[in-house]
């Protein structure tokens, strides 16, 4: 009984000092197309910082397609330097590109975070 207790410790310990991964800011994560002032498109993301540390930095991958058939459709990613501390939600808009602008996009994810202390999570 006594090393079930210990071993229940110790893998608790081991998850919990593992860390983030982007799959668990993907489940807080939502994405919608809006306008800005000047009608252009942007894009307002919104989710939640699952770690015990500061955010600092989120870079946004959007893929989207000229048409529906298409299936190496391009990439556009977009940096954002933003302040989220452990717990908080938090809201950004990234403005669409040129290029980008009258084109479907397939899907918007965020594929890294800088954390103040200078880690990354990008796996």
């Amino acid at each position: 009984m006594k090393k079930g207790v210990v071993l229940l410790f110790f893998l608790f310990f081991v998850i919990a000092g593992y860390g983030q991964t982007l799959s668990d800011y993907a489940r807080t994560t939502s994405t919608s197309k809006t306008y800005n002032e000047s009608f252009e498109p942007t894009w307002q993301i919104s989710f939640k910082n699952v770690s015990n540390k500061v955010i600092t930095t989120v870079q946004v991958h959007f893929s989207y397609a000229r048409d529906s058939y298409e299936w190496d459709a391009p990439t556009y990613q977009s940096t954002v330097q933003i302040k989220v501390n452990p717990g908080e939600k938090a809201t950004f808009y990234v403005k669409a590109p040129e290029e980008i602008r009258m084109h479907k996009v397939r899907w918007c994810i965020i594929s890294k975070v800088r954390y103040a202390d200078g880690t990354i999570c990008d796996d």
